[in-house]
């Protein structure tokens, strides 16, 4: 993170993102940072989601939300045992390919952010 071009790659990645991510891709990001234990980004996430998140993530939100969070939680606990079977209840419940790689985006930028965020010492 002393290198300004990562550091500017970094932000500007994130910058982006986050114009793209609606309220799942959100959830998605907090189920990450309570998981891994990353208080800031779970306080800066967790909105609405907080007490229930808090309580217990799995079973969390509505019972479409509590999809989001599944997959969330899946790839954030397991990445390597994450397979398209954890994607067919939100391909049943509609959502399209497109929409499905976004909230996959989110979470793997979720947990990668989280990790590094802690590794360097959360300041909040």
């Amino acid at each position: 993170m002393h290198d300004a071009q990562a550091l500017y790659g970094w932000a500007t990645l994130k910058q982006h993102l986050d114009k793209h991510f609606m309220a799942d891709e959100r959830l998605a990001q907090a189920v990450s940072a309570r998981l891994l234990g990353c208080r800031c980004q779970f306080n800066r996430l967790s909105g609405t989601w907080r007490a229930a998140l808090l309580q217990d993530i799995d079973t969390a939100g509505t019972r479409a939300q509590q999809q989001i969070v599944a997959l969330s939680a899946q790839l954030t606990r397991l990445p390597e045992r994450f397979s398209a079977a954890h994607l067919q209840p939100l391909l049943n419940a509609g959502w399209s390919s497109e929409r499905l790689f976004t909230l996959l985006q989110a979470v793997a930028f979720a947990s990668w952010q989280d990790r590094l965020l802690m590794t360097l010492g959360e300041t909040r």
